[in-house]
């Protein structure tokens, strides 16, 4: 009696995890002359819930800005208006790891198979988003927006590092050249 295998079959599929990490981007008028700005001042926007976040967001910025040469105006008017807004989104996410291991082999009395299958977890968490928009400070036209976006953790010290990595990354080519 001939014994034929037909084949082992082996599948493996793993995906990364939920948490994709930080996330920035950023957009401006391109034609817009960033040149001729040379003061700003804040303007009231969505603060963050927590009173030191809003506090490490407000001082990381206004550090980016002073960095880019601006400095705060000294009345009610100045070239560029900053504001941030900021909000948090509950998400589900899974880890989405799967394993699935297949064996067959054909016999005369049929085809013999044996498979095992994991799956992932899914869980609850909260995604933050930073939204930084710069606006004309004489036509109140919007010319710089950033927006980032990471899971929001109770860790304070990666909370903090959140931040000012978001703000690094916004700011790394501040202020834009004109087209």
């Amino acid at each position: 009696m001939k014994k034929s295998i037909c084949g082992v079959l082996l599948v493996l599929i793993a995906a990364a995890p939920a948490t994709a990490g930080l996330k920035v981007m950023v957009d401006h008028d391109e034609k817009y002359d960033f040149s001729k700005c040379k003061t700003y001042l804040w303007q009231p926007g969505t603060p963050a819930p927590n009173e030191l976040s809003e506090d490490r967001i407000f001082e990381g910025v206004d550090s980016a800005l002073l960095d880019a040469g601006l400095v705060p105006a000294e009345g009610d008017q100045a070239d560029l208006v900053v504001l941030t807004e900021v909000a948090g989104e509950t998400e589900m996410k899974s880890s989405n790891v799967s394993v699935g291991i297949g064996v067959s082999q054909r016999t005369r009395y049929g085809s013999v198979g044996v498979g095992t299958s994991t799956s992932g977890r899914a869980k609850q968490v909260t995604v933050g988003t930073l939204v930084i928009a710069i606006l004309d400070g004489e036509t109140g036209k919007l010319v710089w927006r950033a927006n980032a976006s990471d899971t929001v953790t109770d860790n304070p010290e990666r909370t903090k590092s959140i931040i000012d990595k978001a703000i690094q990354k916004a700011f790394k080519k501040f202020p834009p050249q004109k087209k």
